[in-house]
């Protein structure tokens, strides 16, 4: 697992598959998920020999095992999907596309060259907004402070 940091972005990347968090002063929490565009699982995981990372990301969960998070983006009927899952070894992360309705403007979803990217928005000032919403960031805040505090970038 590679961790990257720069400013307000956090990457954490394996292989062909990577994953950044992006909080804007605006009080969106960005979610992109990159893949190979010929890769059709949408899934990341989080080993929980990622130790750090890892243990981070279980601060998400309470009674729940699930969270699924809707990008605020666009319409509910419309909008890209993030589920997290905790299992007992690994924190899957896996993203989906809802099909397109006429009627509804479509999610952001693109292609740029061999790369594919999904991505979600989450508005912590949103009536949407809920505790797992206060979570995530609360997560990213902390994987931010933890690895610019080690000048750690990267973990195996």
């Amino acid at each position: 697992m590679e961790v990257f940091i720069k400013g307000d972005i956090l990457r954490l990347s394996k292989g062909e598959k990577s994953i950044s968090f992006i909080y804007m002063e605006t009080g969106i929490l960005a979610i992109k998920y990159y893949s190979n565009f010929h890769h059709k699982d949408l899934s990341f995981d989080i080993s929980i020999y990622d130790n750090n990372i890892y243990s981070l990301f279980t601060m998400l969960f309470d009674d729940r095992n699930e969270i699924t998070f809707y990008s605020d983006n666009t319409s509910h009927e419309v909008s890209n999907i993030l589920k997290i899952t905790k299992k007992e070894d690994e924190i899957v992360f896996d993203f989906s596309v809802q099909k397109h309705k006429i009627e509804y403007e479509r999610d952001i979803n693109c292609i740029y060259g061999d790369k594919k990217m999904v991505l979600i928005k989450l508005n912590m000032n949103s009536e949407n907004c809920n505790k797992y919403y206060t979570n995530f960031l609360n997560v990213y805040k902390n994987m931010i402070k933890s690895y610019s505090q080690n000048k750690v970038m990267v973990k195996k």
